[in-house]
């Protein structure tokens, strides 16, 4: 077998689980579990610790290599797929899944990153204690995965999101380094708060932020039509901070149809996640002047009526935070996304049906 450069540079890294490059090993790694998105990978990597992680980041931020981290792969928006390029590596944290300490005195439990959130809850209860982030996927989604999303969950409403069950967290930047934010203080005031800046954010405050101690922002359903929403809080971002910005594009002549998969996904996290009061999602497009609709979705979905919420997810909303319909149409539009603060536009195909 003939074996690029990439495969090669890879087993340099002299990692436990050798990479896996034979595509049929990658089948389920480059699939989302709907069959709703599907990539291809050069190499699936599967770290054994925090320090295999760092060299694996290192590696391919000096080789400019694209990263694809994955958990359980229970998303439903395609952020644990690879582009269909063939060329990125996925990070598997499958491996990394131990229990690193287990205070029963301080109720507090330190995991690694692939840990599946059933095991947690099978852990803490044989003494008599409870962790409440429970989902539906919790069977096999990963704690690493609930905290990028900030997860909420059944007991959202009495217990919160899971970055208010978090009291700490190891990170590995993207160029490999390693930041320690590990703490089991319940009330810490020693500056910023590091460790929110890695758990999913979508509020004002969150972002305003990230815009005073971070880089760069990944919005979420960001509209160029509606600027009002984040301008205030972004007012004050560095000459330097980027603000690039995932976007669906699916080029068709018929735009109602282009922009069903959008409504699907919509619906789903406008109605599905979180809780009746207490959905950021729900909060963020009602602060982006479709509240009506938002609240609409939400009791249809909640009542178990999928297909009306999906129906009542408005088109407009769709329109402005993707770019569907013909070629010219889109290229149209794109300058609005040019008169906006978004540097960047990261591309990918609407989903199959």
């Amino acid at each position: 077998m003939q074996q690029t450069l990439l495969d090669i540079d890879l087993r340099t890294l002299n990692l436990k689980h050798p990479p896996l490059f034979n595509k049929v090993d990658h089948i389920k790694y480059v699939n989302d579990w709907r069959g709703q998105y599907k990539g291809q990978a050069a190499a699936i990597l599967k770290p054994i610790n925090t320090d295999e992680v760092s060299s694996i980041l290192r590696f391919a931020h000096e080789n400019n290599v694209d990263v694809v981290p994955q958990g359980g792969n229970t998303s439903l928006c395609g952020a644990a797929t690879p582009d269909d390029s063939g060329r990125s590596i996925i990070i598997s944290l499958e491996k990394m899944n131990n229990v690193r300490q287990f205070n029963k005195a301080a109720q507090t439990i330190t995991v690694e990153s692939g840990m599946v959130l059933s095991q947690i809850h099978e852990i803490v209860e044989n003494d008599n204690l409870f962790f409440p982030l429970s989902l539906g996927a919790q069977g096999s989604c990963m704690i690493g995965g609930n905290l990028s999303t900030n997860a909420g969950g059944v007991n959202v409403l009495k217990y919160g999101n899971t970055r208010e069950l978090c009291l700490g967290l190891e990170v590995v930047l993207p160029d490999g380094k390693i930041m320690n934010l590990l703490s089991e203080l319940k009330k810490d005031n020693t500056g910023y708060d590091l460790k929110n800046i890695f758990i999913g954010a979508e509020g004002p405050k969150n972002v305003a932020q990230t815009c005073e101690i971070a880089d760069g922002w990944l919005p979420l359903y960001y509209s160029p039509y509606r600027q009002d929403v984040y301008s205030e809080v972004i007012s004050n971002r560095k000459d330097t901070f980027e603000i690039p910005l995932n976007m669906i594009v699916n080029v068709t002549d018929d735009i109602e149809t282009g922009l069903l998969p959008i409504k699907m996904s919509i619906a789903l996290y406008i109605g599905g996640m979180g809780a009746k009061g207490k959905n950021f999602h729900t909060e963020l497009m009602s602060r982006m002047g479709f509240e009506a609709e938002a609240k609409r979705i939400q009791d249809l979905f909640l009542e178990g009526k999928r297909e009306k919420a999906i129906a009542s997810v408005p088109s407009d909303f769709c329109d402005e935070i993707s770019l569907v319909g013909s070629a010219d149409r889109i290229r149209d539009r794109l300058q609005a996304f040019e008169d906006s603060p978004i540097c960047l536009l990261y591309t990918s195909p609407s989903p199959r049906d």
